[in-house]
């Protein structure tokens, strides 16, 4: 092929055994289908589950709720107030709930921010806008609920929490995490902004903007209320 664009193109070319590979059979990650999802939803989806497990940002991220849990935690144990009432077990589920969403809320209310170049694609895809915004809900919906969960079993190991409220908590977690997706697809629209690379520090926003995001992230907590 060099030789042809460069004009040397020779009839002596020497014909060469193909060599045989053996190509493992088996379904790309992108390909693969999600229930109750269109085909282009499902496969936006899967592209940005893969874009965020491999971004180191979103791992910062999952950090900040483990750092909540632990601060709190001790605060919690550290004034040993003896056995709690079942009722301040339920809140105490209900807290852990926020906890787990407000680590998250940096990424969800940024949808597109930290896509960098990618973000070309988005815009000349041939798809609905609607289905881009519950594929970026839908990749963030196994880290939230996994982080939630995770942080339910804990606390209800430590606290003897009874299996009532476990199973409260999970469909406490479902609900706070719609309630999330809705407040983070309105700020993700009005309220862009691009994040550097290998950081969370927000690039090239002037101060009209900075100002409307502060104001804008103030919804997480009256969403969550």
């Amino acid at each position: 092929t060099q030789r042809f664009y460069q004009g040397q193109q020779t009839d002596t070319a020497t014909q060469r055994p193909l060599k045989t590979h053996n190509v493992r059979q088996g379904t790309n990650f992108l390909e693969r289908s999600l229930p109750g999802c269109p085909e282009e939803l499902a496969a936006l989806t899967l592209a940005f589950f893969r874009s965020v497990l491999r971004a180191p940002e979103v791992k910062m991220v999952l950090i900040t709720p483990l750092i909540f849990l632990g601060i709190f935690g001790s605060m919690q144990f550290s004034r040993n107030p003896g056995p709690l009432s079942s009722s301040a077990q339920g809140w105490m589920v209900t807290g852990v709930v926020g906890i787990s969403l407000l680590g998250m809320m940096q990424l969800m209310s940024n949808l597109f921010g930290f896509d960098r170049d990618g973000f070309r694609a988005l815009v000349l895809l041939p798809v609905r806008r609607q289905h881009i915004l519950i594929a970026k809900n839908l990749s963030f919906l196994p880290l939230t609920m996994g982080s939630g969960f995770l942080f339910l079993v804990i606390l209800c190991l430590v606290l003897h929490v009874p299996p009532a409220h476990f199973f409260a908590g999970l469909f406490q977690l479902g609900a706070a995490f719609l309630l999330a997706s809705i407040v983070g697809n309105f700020v993700s629209i009005l309220a862009p902004y691009r994040i550097a690379p290998g950081s969370l520090k927000p690039t090239k926003t002037t101060s009209k903007t900075t100002l409307l995001i502060f104001l804008l992230h103030l919804l997480f907590p009256v969403a969550m209320l």
